[in-house]
């Protein structure tokens, strides 16, 4: 069985993509970072994949755009909390990962600790 692609669909594009997230898991951990395979746009002849490469502070938290974001632009949202600090909502713990400064109802970005979803919230809701 060939594994030749002679058309691009969405089926094709994943499986291609999560090749390539195979090869880059292995560069990652050569340089301690974190690459992850994005978005992919693609018709059926050709096809531009997003590749977002993040560093790790000493933390071990990865300094994604969103984080980098939360260190800039917590203070003039109001947040007092830190990055990767917890708290409780609706009975359930979450972890602070990032800010989305343009995002005026929901700019804050956590880890449900439970299921590992990332879910929006407002500032006030940390606070």
């Amino acid at each position: 069985m060939s594994n030749k692609i002679n058309s691009l669909d969405r089926t094709a594009v994943r499986r291609i993509n999560d090749d390539i997230q195979s090869a880059l898991d292995a560069v990652a951990k050569r340089y301690g970072v974190q690459i992850k395979v994005g978005n992919s746009r693609f018709s059926n002849t050709n096809c531009t994949t997003k590749i977002d490469i993040s560093t790790v502070n000493e933390g071990g938290t990865v300094m994604t755009k969103e984080a980098t974001d939360f260190n800039r632009f917590a203070a003039s949202f109001g947040i007092t909390k830190k990055l990767g600090d917890t708290f409780e909502f609706r009975y359930d713990r979450y972890e602070i990962t990032g800010l989305k400064p343009r995002s005026s109802k929901y700019p804050v970005l956590a880890k449900n600790l439970s299921n590992g979803k990332t879910f929006k919230f407002p500032a006030s809701v940390i606070n």
